[in-house]
C-alpha cells in the first residue's frame, strides 16, 4: 500500500470508565506518527484489493439492505482480505441506512508496543503538548446492537 508523502500524525486518549458514578478518567494521551506506515497498518493488503472490497460494499445502493448474495459477496471477500492486514479491521457498515466500508485501527495497542519509535510524545495525566484537556468525561458506556449473523458468515 503506498501512500502519499505526507506527515500524518494521531493521537489518542485512553480513559477508565466508572460504570457506577458513570464518567470517564483519562489516564493516557499518546501521539504516534503514522507518516510512511502503510504496511505495518495494512500489511499485505493491496490497494486494489481494499477497491475491490469497497465496490462490492458500495454496489449495494444506500437506503437499502444488502441482499443474501450481496451480504454472502461482501463477507466472503472481506474475510479472505482481512487475514493481510496488521493493525486496520476492515469493517463493513451496509444496512438500510449506508453502504461504505470502513477501516478501523483496532489493534493500536499492539502497534504502540510493536513499533515504540513511532510515539512522538506522551502523557499520563490530561496534560498535554503545552494543553489540558478536561480530566472528567461524563457519559455512559457504549452500547452496540447485535448484529445479525446471516448464514454463518460474520
Amino acid at each position: 500500500m503506498q501512500f502519499i508523502a505526507e506527515t500524518h500524525f494521531t493521537w489518542s486518549i485512553f480513559y477508565i470508565q466508572d460504570d457506577t458514578t458513570n464518567i470517564k478518567r483519562v489516564t493516557k494521551i499518546v501521539e504516534v506518527d503514522l507518516t510512511s506506515s502503510g504496511s505495518e497498518l495494512f500489511g499485505g493488503l493491496t490497494r486494489a484489493e481494499i477497491d475491490s472490497l469497497d465496490k462490492a460494499v458500495k454496489a449495494v445502493p444506500q437506503k437499502r439492505k444488502p441482499t443474501e448474495e450481496e451480504y454472502n459477496t461482501m463477507y466472503t471477500l472481506r474475510n479472505q482480505l482481512q487475514p493481510k492486514s496488521n493493525a486496520m479491521h476492515l469493517d463493513i457498515k451496509c444496512n438500510s441506512t449506508q453502504s461504505r466500508l470502513q477501516c478501523s485501527f483496532n489493534h493500536f495497542q499492539k502497534f504502540l508496543s510493536d513499533h515504540p519509535g513511532r510515539i512522538i510524545a506522551q502523557s499520563d495525566t490530561c496534560v498535554f503538548r503545552g494543553g489540558c484537556i478536561s480530566a472528567e468525561i461524563s457519559g455512559s458506556r457504549r452500547v452496540f446492537k447485535k448484529s445479525i449473523v446471516q448464514n454463518n458468515v460474520v
